[in-house]
């Protein structure tokens, strides 16, 4: 059978509008039609920056290792993602080492986890992840089911995996990649996926790159200005409710909330925080979270 072998790149597909990166700095790439990897033959390389190098490869994956005398083998079968061409790079997720060799798994995210710095990268050894698969085990050739292994079992939709790779300027970028995972670990759909486009600027799991703004009957709902940020930061809202600003680090933790006033220019002193990455959480007086926006303190 004839490998099917894709490759995806930010040139290949239509950017997005001048009006869309002036508000935002995530870019957005629609993998369409999904693909869909349930064969050894299926191969999907990705160029998540369109700079002409593929920084993640996905595939079936397989790992067999011998426990003891060599007479008891285990094996890890399933679908697989790679970037032993890039060292740099990296996805979020787990390692587990013991005397016979060393496992990673793809960690599983929904899409409100904010990927970045913080998160738990795996570097070095191995340079590959299984992101969902079933262990084997084997005793004089046979092999025997023992179910399946990571943070994708059973039916996984709209799932995410956290990436982070250097662009051609050796600068670090983070993204996600939006997955199905529709057969119990044995098959894996990859639908979309986006990167930060700042650099060392974190992005939240499913953050398509739309703008801050959202234009309903010509009045924005929801601005935030200016980013990266100094002093202070800007929120405009025109929601008929009242709602408020909480700003939170990398690990989530409460920094500073104010209430904002609707159709006013509500300015938040952010001058004591440190240089690095937050987010403002818009919410109402319930919790009910209405919006998202990484910023970054640039000084």
């Amino acid at each position: 059978m004839r490998p099917n072998r894709t490759q995806y790149s930010l040139m290949a597909v239509a950017l997005l509008g001048s009006f869309h990166e002036s508000l935002a700095q995530v870019q957005y790439t629609d993998v369409d039609p999904d693909f869909v990897i349930d064969d050894e033959d299926d191969l999907l390389f990705l160029d998540i920056d369109g700079n002409d190098t593929d920084d993640f490869i996905f595939g079936i994956g397989a790992l067999t290792y011998y426990i003891g005398t060599g007479s008891i083998e285990d094996k890890i079968n399933g679908v697989a993602i790679a970037w032993s061409f890039q060292p740099q790079n990296a996805i979020i997720g787990e390692t587990i080492s013991h005397d016979y060799a060393i496992f990673a798994f793809a960690s599983n995210y929904s899409d409100d986890k904010l990927i970045g710095e913080h998160n738990l990268w795996i570097e070095g050894l191995p340079n590959f992840a299984f992101i969902c698969g079933n262990k084997y085990g084997g005793v004089y050739g046979g092999w025997l089911p023992f179910g399946q292994i990571g943070f994708w079992q059973d039916i996984q939709t709209d799932r995410f995996i956290g990436i982070r790779f250097q662009d051609g300027l050796d600068r670090t970028h983070y993204g996600w990649i939006r997955c199905d995972a529709p057969d119990s670990g044995r098959v894996l759909v990859i639908k979309d996926y986006a990167y930060e486009t700042q650099a060392g600027v974190g992005i939240i799991a499913g953050d398509m790159g739309e703008p801050v703004g959202i234009q309903t009957e010509n009045k924005l709902l929801f601005s935030l200005y200016p980013n990266p940020a100094q002093e202070w930061i800007e929120i405009r809202h025109y929601e008929n409710e009242q709602l408020f600003a909480d700003i939170r680090n990398l690990e989530g933790k409460l920094l500073l909330t104010q209430a904002l006033q609707s159709g006013s220019a509500n300015r938040l002193p952010v001058a004591e925080l440190p240089v690095g990455t937050y987010v403002a959480v818009i919410r109402n007086e319930t919790g009910e979270v209405k919006g998202k926006q990484v910023w970054v303190k640039s000084r």
